[in-house]
């Protein structure tokens, strides 16, 4: 995707939207599947914090190909982590820094 972006090169763009789309293809319902064969079930019931930073090369898809169904692979399983594995209070960085700090 930068590479485009900077040239301008089709073929850059091209090879953007095939890993896009493979991404895609590791859509399990509501998360992508991290790595691994998607015929093994071990692998299909996993998932990493780090696929989340592949979810703008999914929007950027979208609006490049007009294809919904990236946005919604990309909505799906960043709202998978809010839904599933939320996190308490008290372990929020904003939490931590205050407590902290009233330490000393």
């Amino acid at each position: 995707m930068p590479f485009y972006r900077i040239t301008g090169e089709r073929h850059y763009r091209d090879i953007a939207l095939r890993a896009a789309a493979r991404l895609r293809d590791r859509l399990v319902v509501t998360y992508i599947s991290s790595w691994g064969p998607m015929n093994d079930p071990r692998v299909r019931a996993s998932s990493a914090i780090d696929t989340m930073a592949n979810i703008p090369l999914l929007y950027w898809a979208a609006t490049e190909s007009g294809d919904a169904s990236f946005m919604l692979a990309a909505e799906a399983h960043a709202d998978r982590p809010r839904l599933h594995a939320p996190r308490p209070a008290a372990l929020s960085r904003g939490s931590n820094m205050t407590r902290r700090a009233a330490i000393g």
